[in-house]
């Protein structure tokens, strides 16, 4: 399914953007406590950004959002619904990052233990070039005392295959350890440019980039749920990328997952049917004066399937945002 609308496409009396209610009277050791409440959250989003930045980039976005959220709406629900948002992202956040550490700790395990064994090839292979060189020491002198011609030569050809077998051993053992070891090595290095945050960021917004936005996409696909991508476009170029950026990420819900799709596109990733995210596309593309399409995961479609679908839409014409 595909859906594509524009800004002012939706009746603004059917969908609306929920607003701010007016702030009730609260203490003043009521909005210190909020205060506090708030800035730990943003401490938390920074701390999960500076221990682990591949799982931080997701997670430290999220929680940024709860504060925003809530400095509109700081009623005792959306507290009370904050809190179980929090708890539930502290605990994802602690297995992505348990599952990313211990994947580059295993693989320096790996190589730790092919290190060990060619040390432990290299003394076996000296006991074996000293009882090589003491066999031929053997059979030299076993030689000197033959009578004829053919029987030097018979020995001098037990010493050449026997050289040859030892040769072919030391090369064959020495050429399996050293390519798995650059293959481990590889894994490594690849683990570690990941774990840049240059690697996962797009560098004109801030936002995951368009390998992760992917990544992501995966995450939630194997999840089971029902996926929506919403592609929101615009025209006018990079400089209003950020801008874009910022009031999307301020309209959607916390747990979306907003990234960079391509030069004029803004990815949302909305667990949930299209029938469900198409009225609440419409309405933030109306706010932001851009267009959106819908596109929904198709039964039995795989990942690469829907990614190519997405590559292959023909949007409508977007429209200049109005910043």
């Amino acid at each position: 399914m595909c859906t594509t609308l524009a800004g002012g496409d939706i009746d603004d009396k059917q969908v609306m953007l929920p607003e701010a209610p007016s702030p009730g009277h609260v203490s003043d050791r009521q909005e210190v406590a909020l205060t506090c409440y708030l800035s730990v959250i943003l401490a938390m989003a920074r701390s999960m950004r500076a221990v682990c930045s591949r799982a931080g980039l997701i997670y430290g976005d999220r929680l940024t959002r709860l504060p925003r959220r809530l400095g509109f709406e700081a009623t005792p629900e959306a507290l009370a619904e904050s809190r179980q948002v929090l708890e539930v992202e502290l605990a994802e956040y602690t297995e992505a990052t348990c599952a990313w550490l211990d994947g580059g700790s295993n693989l320096a395990r790996e190589i730790l233990d092919i290190v060990g064994g060619l040390e432990r090839s290299a003394d076996e292979s000296q006991n074996l070039h000293a009882a090589m060189l003491e066999d031929l020491a053997e059979q030299m002198a076993e030689s000197a005392e033959v009578d004829t011609a053919d029987d030097v030569r018979l020995s001098l050809k037990r010493y050449a295959l026997g050289l040859r077998s030892y040769l072919q051993r030391q090369n064959q053992e020495s050429r399996s350890s050293l390519k798995d070891l650059e293959c481990r090595a590889a894994k490594l290095a690849d683990w570690l440019a990941r774990s840049e945050p240059a690697h996962s960021t797009d560098p004109g917004t801030g936002l995951p980039n368009r390998p992760e936005t992917e990544r992501q996409l995966e995450a939630c696909w194997h999840a089971g749920r029902p996926v929506s991508v919403l592609i929101f476009e615009w025209s006018g170029g990079e400089a209003l990328a950020k801008q874009l950026a910022d009031g999307l990420a301020d309209l959607v819900r916390p747990r979306d997952v907003v990234g960079r799709w391509g030069a004029n596109q803004l990815a949302v990733i909305f667990a949930c049917p299209a029938e469900e995210a198409t009225p609440r596309a419409g309405s933030i593309a109306d706010w932001l004066g851009v267009t959106v399409t819908v596109i929904e995961r198709l039964p039995e479609e795989t990942l690469t399937q829907l990614v190519n679908r997405i590559e292959q839409l023909r949007p409508a014409e977007p429209v200049a945002a109005p910043f």
